[in-house]
């Protein structure tokens, strides 16, 4: 069993098992245990698939199942009051909750009428700020969240109305760097295999990303190239890199 036959989809967080997060499951004699990270939201929908990709001892294919259940919400006195916001301006016509920049909260794809869809960010305590997307200009009608490319977060699936096709929106996480090395063109290959030995990174020195030591005076002379590595390919055009030295 992996975590491709075995599936718990949260509808407002996305795949749950496995990459990216960390979930564990288990299997003793006939029984599955899956033990989330973390709660499920209040009133949130999961999905939990089971494939005939799990097989007994006997290399028997399991029937394939699909079960669905709400987390029960806690609390609350059923009376609310105006927090004051004003989100947009628009015809909405449906509205979809879920976790969609992976920050532990609930975050809101709003379907409008030809006027661009909306996503507003949470900051944790209820209020929303505009991500500044205009995610299509069709006469949408509705719009569902959940995983739909099994990365692990949530897209959406838009649903428009007027003859305009449905558009399925795919939920991409921007490029990590991984590592940022400095060399000299005319150093020489002993000692770069030097550096790397040490564990200072490949054909480089490695600047520590994101803390206060990448400040730090380099060690070597004659540095005239950089590279920056990231968690995936990346298209780059010149305009988005500043190099700016003292």
């Amino acid at each position: 069993m992996t975590d491709t036959t075995f599936v718990v989809h949260a509808m407002q967080t996305g795949q749950i098992v496995g990459p990216p997060h960390g979930n564990s499951i288990s299997v003793v004699g006939d029984t599955i245990t899956f033990n989330p990270d973390n709660a499920f939201n209040p009133g949130e929908t999961i999905h939990v698939i089971a494939t005939d990709g799990i097989q007994n001892t006997l290399a028997e294919a399991s029937q394939k199942r699909v079960w669905e259940f709400r987390d029960a919400p806690s609390g609350g006195t059923g009376d609310f009051t105006d927090t004051g916001q004003e989100l947009g301006s628009h015809r909405s016509v449906d509205v979809a909750l879920g976790d969609l920049d992976g920050d532990g909260d609930l975050d809101a794809f709003v379907a409008n009428r030809n006027l661009g869809n909306r996503v507003w960010l949470n900051d944790g305590s209820g209020n929303f700020s505009d991500s500044g997307q205009n995610v299509g200009t069709h006469f949408s009608a509705d719009v569902a969240l959940g995983d739909l490319d099994g990365d692990g977060d949530l897209d959406a699936f838009v649903a428009n109305t007027s003859f305009e096709a449905n558009r399925v929106w795919s939920n991409d996480e921007l490029p990590v760097v991984t590592e940022v090395l400095v060399r000299g063109s005319a150093w020489a290959q002993p000692f770069l295999d030097h550096l790397d030995s040490l564990s200072l990174g490949n054909d480089g020195y490695s600047i520590p990303v994101g803390r206060a030591d990448q400040l730090d005076a380099m060690p070597w002379s004659n540095i005239n190239e950089i590279v920056i590595r990231f968690n995936e390919k990346v298209n780059v055009d010149q305009s988005d890199l500043t190099l700016t030295g003292a």
